[in-house]
C-alpha cells in the first residue's frame, strides 16, 4: 500500500512541474529564436540526452532507484535556477538552455520513475496499478497547467517558470520517503556501466531492439505532429504571453483526456490486450495526421495533439511498459535507460535533420503523407514485438496476455 501511494503521490508532483515547464519553455523559445528554429533545438536534446544517458548509465549500476530519482530532482531544480540566473543577466541562448532542460530533466525522472516501478509490481499488479500511475500523472498535469496559467498571469511567462523548483524538491523529498517506507531492491553488482555496455545489451536482444524501433519511429511520427502544431500555433498567438497560455490549455485537455483514458487502462488492456493496444494505436496516429494534412488550423492541430498525446500518455505507455516486465534487472535498467531515455530525445534530432532537410528542399508538404508511412512501419514493429514478449512470457511465467 504505502509503495503503491508513495508512486501516486509522485507521478502528481513530477508531471505538475512538466505541466509548467513544457508549455513555458516552448512558448520562449518560440518568441526569442523563431518556429524555424525548432529543429536546432531538438539538435541540441539529442546532445544533452546523449551525455545524460551516458551519466544515468553509470549512477544506477551502483545507486538505488529511489536515491538516484531523488538526486536527479535535486539536480533538475538546481539546474533550473541558474538557467533562471542566465536569464535574469540576459546570456544569450537563455531560451535554448530552457528547452533542452525541460525535454532532459522529465525523461530521465519519468524513466527512473518507471524503473521503480518496474522493481516494485510483478505483471499481475502491474495490469491494476500501472493505468493509476498513469491517472496520477494525469492529474498532476492538470494541475500544473493551471498553475502555470495564473502565475504567467500574474508575473509573465518567464518567472511563471520558478513555480518548478519547488515541486522537484517535494519529488526529492516523495523519493527519499518512499525508499524509506518500501524495499527498494538495490542494484546486482558495482559495475561501472557505460554507453557502450548498454549499446551491447540492445545489440545482444533482437527483443530490446524491437523495443527500440518500436520508441524511435513513435517518437518520430510524434515529432513531425509536434512541429506541425508549433508552427500552427505560433501563426495563431505570436505573442508569447498568449502563445502560453493557449498551448497549456492544450496540454490541459491532454491531461483530462489522458485520465479518462488512463482510469479504464487495465479493462481496455485485458479486452483488447497488449497487441491490440500497440498495433491500434499507431493506426489512429496516422488517421490524426492525415486530419492535420488536409486542414492546417489551430483547431485541428490541437485535436490531433491532444489525440496523439492523450494516446500516448494512457494505453500505450501502459502497454509499452509491461513489455519490459519479463527482463532481467539490467535489460530493465541500462537497457531501459538507452530504450527511453536516449531513443526518445535522439529521434528528436533525427526529426530535426529531416524537417529541415525536407525544408531546404522544398518538400513540407510532404510530412503529414510521411507520417502516415511511419504509423504503417510503426504497427508492423508492434506486432513483431507482441510476438517476442507472448514468447518470452511463456518461457517463464503463466501469460495472460493477448
Amino acid at each position: 500500500m504505502a509503495r503503491a501511494a508513495g508512486l501516486l503521490l509522485l507521478a502528481v508532483v513530477v508531471m505538475s512541474s512538466y505541466e509548467i515547464a513544457r508549455p513555458a519553455a516552448e512558448s520562449l523559445f518560440v518568441g526569442v529564436h523563431g518556429v524555424e528554429n525548432i529543429p536546432k533545438a531538438w539538435l541540441a536534446v539529442a546532445l544533452g540526452v546523449t551525455v545524460t544517458v551516458g551519466v544515468y548509465n553509470r549512477v544506477v549500476c551502483w545507486l538505488r532507484l529511489d536515491r538516484l530519482f531523488a538526486g536527479a530532482a535535486l539536480v533538475s531544480a538546481l539546474l533550473l535556477v541558474g538557467i533562471q540566473a542566465a536569464r535574469a543577466a540576459e546570456v544569450p541562448g537563455y531560451a535554448v538552455l530552457f528547452y533542452v532542460w525541460k525535454d532532459v530533466y522529465i525523461v530521465v525522472l519519468v524513466e527512473a520513475f518507471w524503473s521503480i516501478a518496474n522493481q516494485l509490481f510483478d505483471r499481475k499488479s502491474a495490469r491494476r496499478m500501472y493505468g493509476l500511475f498513469c491517472a496520477a500523472g494525469s492529474i498532476g498535469g492538470i494541475a500544473g497547467a493551471r498553475l502555470l496559467r495564473w502565475g504567467t498571469a500574474e508575473w509573465g511567462t518567464e518567472d511563471a517558470i520558478w513555480l518548478v523548483v519547488p515541486l522537484l524538491v517535494a519529488g526529492s523529498v516523495l523519493a527519499v520517503v518512499l525508499g524509506a517506507a518500501t524495499p527498494i531492491p538495490a542494484p546486482a553488482g558495482k559495475n561501472r556501466v557505460d554507453l557502450g555496455q548498454g549499446i551491447s545489451l540492445l545489440r545482444g536482444s533482437s527483443y530490446l531492439a524491437l523495443l527500440l524501433l518500436l520508441v524511435l519511429f513513435g517518437q518520430l511520427l510524434m515529432n513531425l505532429l509536434d512541429y506541425q502544431f508549433q508552427d500552427i500555433a505560433a501563426q495563431a498567438y505570436p505573442e508569447t504571453d498568449a502563445r502560453t497560455m493557449a498551448v497549456s490549455k492544450v496540454y490541459e485537455t491532454i491531461s483530462y483526456g489522458a485520465l479518462g483514458l488512463q482510469l479504464t487502462t487495465a479493462l481496455i488492456v485485458r479486452v483488447v490486450g497488449v497487441r491490440g493496444v500497440l498495433t491500434g494505436v499507431p493506426a489512429l496516429f496516422g488517421a490524426a495526421s492525415m486530419a492535420l494534412f488536409f486542414s492546417p488550423v489551430f483547431l485541428v492541430a490541437a485535436a490531433t495533439k491532444v489525440t496523439s498525446k492523450v494516446l500516448d500518455y494512457s494505453v500505450f505507455r501502459a502497454a509499452k511498459e509491461m513489455l519490459y516486465l519479463p527482463l532481467s534487472y539490467a535489460e530493465k535498467t541500462q537497457g531501459k535507460a538507452l530504450i527511453d531515455i536516449l531513443t526518445y530525445r535522439l529521434a528528436k534530432g533525427g526529426t530535426a535533420l529531416l524537417i529541415q532537410g525536407l525544408l531546404a528542399l522544398g518538400l513540407a508538404a510532404v510530412v503529414a503523407p510521411m507520417s502516415v508511412a511511419v504509423a504503417v512501419a510503426w504497427g508492423v514493429i508492434a506486432v513483431l514485438l507482441v510476438r517476442c514478449y507472448r514468447a518470452r512470457v511463456a518461457q517463464g511465467l503463466t501469460s495472460d496476455v493477448a
